[in-house]
């Protein structure tokens, strides 16, 4: 079964195929194993489109005691300071 993505912004669309992958991958072990492994390959598959060369793609599995929290690109890139 392929993924496919509804017409939205950049955003919206990420946060729609990261919710498809999720749901499939939470689904299917073997889909999962694979998304970990070779997650370019995956989005390709399921997406019908290639991400950039230069654009890495990490799939982290969270366990019952590790929580990870993703902070977006901040596109100004300006260091962050204490209080901000």
């Amino acid at each position: 079964m392929n993924l496919s993505l509804p017409d939205s912004n950049e955003g919206e669309s990420r946060k729609i195929f990261e919710k498809l992958l999720i749901a499939k991958a939470l689904q299917d072990v073997s889909f999962r194993n694979k998304l970990i492994k070779n997650p370019k390959a995956i989005i390709a598959k399921e997406f019908g489109t290639q991400l950039p060369v230069d654009i890495n793609v990490i799939v982290l599995e969270e366990t019952d005691k590790i929580l990870y929290i993703v902070l977006p690109h901040r596109a100004d890139k300006m260091p962050y300071k204490n209080g901000d």
